[in-house]
């Protein structure tokens, strides 16, 4: 394992240090266990925490990949999905150092369970990376909603957001664009809520 980059930032005094798996071995925990490139993980909670012993550790519950997508071997979203969140939950069961869990695959499968995604695309924009639009809005809320929400006393509920998406975007990815409006904010929101409350379920 060559580490001197991450060495080498792990110089600076951080709060946070945010650990994310390679997508395609999202749902592969024995795997994140190896000496291998899709591995480390015990070696390197130990490098961290040794270099970094006041950090808290966080990690992802990644989104799923899209239904027809070729590396989405569980076949259908909501199984891939299920098996994220059980490798996540596995983590911070076998490593309780990872306190922070940013459940935004979850936020995205409560979205994609409560939207109609004419596209097929389950709110990607190409079968593996969030569609533009509503998806990445819903990510990003709730990232904040895990790491700043509570911390600083400010609710996600008073966010007022909407965005359409341009025209390259849709000409480049014709159903992976969702406007942000009104009307599908406060589902955006509600989904986010629901993940941070209950991160592996739904």
């Amino acid at each position: 394992m060559n580490c001197w980059a991450l060495r080498k930032v792990l110089t600076e005094k951080w709060d946070l240090i945010i650990l994310h798996q390679y997508s395609q071995y999202a749902t592969s925990y024995d795997q994140w266990l190896t000496k291998s490139d899709n591995g480390y993980l015990p070696q390197l909670t130990i490098m961290i925490h040794s270099l970094q012993p006041h950090a808290m550790l966080g990690t992802y519950i990644v989104h799923s990949y899209g239904n027809g997508y070729k590396f989405n071997y569980e076949g259908i979203s909501y199984a891939r999905w299920k098996n994220i969140s059980n490798a996540v939950r596995r983590m911070t069961m076998e490593f309780p150092a990872f306190l922070a869990v940013i459940p935004y695959g979850t936020a995205i499968q409560n979205l994609h369970s409560s939207y109609s995604d004419a596209s097929g695309m389950d709110m990607t924009r190409d079968g593996t990376h969030l569609g533009y639009g509503l998806a990445r809005f819903t990510a990003s809320v709730c990232l904040f909603q895990t790491l700043f929400s509570k911390r600083y006393g400010v609710s996600v509920n008073d966010i007022h957001f909407s965005y359409k998406c341009t025209e390259d975007e849709r000409n480049q990815y014709s159903e992976g664009c969702t406007d942000m409006t009104e009307e599908n904010l406060q589902l955006a929101l509600s989904s986010t809520l629901n993940a941070c409350n209950n991160p592996y379920g739904m």
